[in-house]
């Protein structure tokens, strides 16, 4: 199965909604959806809070057996993820089309 979360709201992913967050994506783990595309389009900045909760998300993903791929994300959020060294694990689309074909081969 696989799930776009496009109801991250506009700005950024810190301390005052990164639980909304998690807890959105704990919902889905426990209803067994491990391939998860999460799409930034409207995502300006991602706090350190916001980035652990996506990388513990997409650990959990990968170890049973899923996958998150990050659709749209701005260029001043892909500099943030390459300046913290993890976006070299990560995966990333262009847009929300292409990381839902990505996700289905």
């Amino acid at each position: 199965m696989i799930l776009a979360c496009t109801d991250i709201e506009a700005g950024s992913i810190d301390s005052s909604n990164v639980e909304e967050l998690k807890s959105t994506l704990d919902g889905l783990f426990e209803r067994g959806v491990y391939r998860i595309v999460v799409d930034l389009e409207k995502v300006e900045f991602i706090a350190s809070s916001g980035f652990g909760c996506l990388r513990i998300a997409r650990d959990t993903a990968l170890g049973n057996g899923g996958d998150i791929i990050f659709a749209d994300a701005t260029r001043r959020v892909r500099e943030i993820f390459e300046l913290l060294g993890i976006a070299s694990i990560l995966r990333f689309a262009p847009n929300l089309t292409g990381a839902l074909e990505w996700m289905r081969k």
